[in-house]
């Protein structure tokens, strides 16, 4: 998860750490634990979801990965922003 934060993947970071804390504290060691969730905040700031809704047949959002237009959420990244359509 660090590592993909220093690439600036923050969507897959935010991705992996809910897998990491699904189970809460018990786990993870207790300091593991409390930086799990530090950066489950600072990645809170960084990811959102979006829903994207069109009436058009046939047309997709260049969003990655492509998605028709009927997709209902997908994660965009503040610091790489989804393309949008």
């Amino acid at each position: 998860m660090r590592c993909l934060i220093q690439l600036d993947r923050a969507v897959e970071a935010a991705e992996n750490l809910e897998l990491a804390l699904k189970y809460g504290a018990a786990p993870l060691e207790e300091n593991v634990y409390a930086e799990a969730i530090a950066y489950q905040k600072l990645l809170a700031n960084q990811v959102g979801e979006v829903a994207v809704k069109c009436e058009q047949p046939g047309v997709a959002s260049r969003s990655t990965p492509r998605r028709s237009c009927n997709a209902r959420v997908a994660r965009a990244s503040a610091s790489r922003p989804a393309a949008t359509s």
